[in-house]
């Protein structure tokens, strides 16, 4: 037990405890006591922490004493009342605000993202320590979870017989409340932050992946985290999305301000003129992609040439750069000389 809580758990055991700064593994025998191992963790405030919002940001830095680890971590500070009311709506039961307080329940969802490291990891779930649950995120996410009594498990939502405002259903719709509402608006600050300060080569690996496939065990509770993160950071308007610019620098905008197109659909090069001539283009994988509505335009060769009508930097492109736009805009334009006096005009 020692030897895979030391291996699994015992490099992020801190990373969620307010009050516990140090934590060690000693071996004793015949009078002899041996550190085997040692954690320590410091916490570094974010000068990035909006206090106009209900949420706080800082850094928390673990360390084994020969390496440090820095984590990113965002927390919700949502008020108990609100949670209690969004609770008694879905909950359907008097005693909400009983339940509540003698779980010992409350609105305090955490999300931790990798700084240091580059390698993709397997998160986890947290109730201050560890929990055994395990998610395909790349962050881990502490909340105060109804739990089993075993602390093995989530309330299990697919358990038969469970009536709709009992003790048990109250507990299920906590969580579920946890993971839809407090979590995305969690995730969606999570990204802002490390869009602002560049925290990471690429932003969409720090999205949740999808797991709709998921159908039992505590993932139930997960398996639309992509669709549901995304409408909230679509609908938050936050600078989330990482456009394609000339000069080769990520610069983040509001997904509705872009114009959206698969990676590798278009090549790379073509998407960097079409930025040069003033097009603001967000590069999405499919998975991101298929959840995009008519709320949001795509980028095309026709919606290309219809916003460079008239473009004044068109006749400032260099010959080559030219023929490469013009190629891509004449895809599915069968009218070339039309096409090129619209853009020169």
């Amino acid at each position: 037990m020692i030897v895979d809580y030391r291996s699994e758990e015992f490099n992020v055991s801190l990373l969620f405890l307010d009050k516990l700064k140090t934590i060690e593994i000693w071996e004793t025998g015949s009078g002899v006591k041996t550190r085997l191992a040692m954690w320590t963790k410091s916490r570094v405030p974010s000068s990035l922490h909006d206090p106009l919002l209900p949420l706080i940001t800082y850094d928390s830095v673990l360390s084994d004493g020969d390496a440090e680890y820095s984590w990113r971590i965002v927390q919700t500070q949502g008020p108990e009342n609100e949670a209690i009311t969004r609770l008694s709506q879905v909950a359907g039961h008097d005693s909400v605000n009983y339940i509540v307080q003698r779980c010992k329940l409350r609105p305090d969802v955490r999300i931790a993202y990798p700084l240091t490291s580059r390698e993709r990891m397997s998160g986890r779930l947290f109730t201050f320590p560890p929990l055994p649950s395990k998610t395909c995120f790349p962050v881990h996410i502490h909340a105060l979870f109804a739990l089993t009594s075993s602390r093995q498990s989530l309330r299990n939502p697919n358990e038969t017989g469970i009536m709709q405002g009992s003790d048990n259903g109250v507990l299920i719709k906590w969580n579920q409340l946890l993971f839809h509402h407090y979590r995305p608006q969690t995730w969606d600050y999570l990204l802002k932050t490390l869009a602002e300060d560049a925290s990471c080569s690429d932003i969409l690996d720090a999205w949740p992946p999808y797991c709709s496939s998921v159908t039992s065990g505590d993932g139930v509770y997960w398996q639309d985290i992509l669709s549901n993160t995304f409408k909230v950071i679509v609908g938050s308007q936050l600078k989330d999305w990482p456009t394609v610019t000339a000069q080769g620098t990520t610069n983040y905008i509001d997904l509705k301000s872009s114009l959206i197109v698969a990676r590798g659909e278009v090549d790379a090069d073509v998407l960097v003129v079409l930025a040069e001539l003033g097009l603001t283009c967000v590069q999405l994988p499919q998975s991101l992609l298929d959840l995009v509505d008519d709320s949001m335009a795509k980028l095309s060769s026709s919606v290309a040439h219809e916003r460079l009508q008239g473009v004044g930097a068109f006749d400032r492109l260099s010959a080559d750069k030219r023929a490469l736009v013009c190629k891509y805009l004449l895809s599915d334009t069968p009218d070339e000389s039309k096409t090129i006096n619209t853009l020169m005009a």
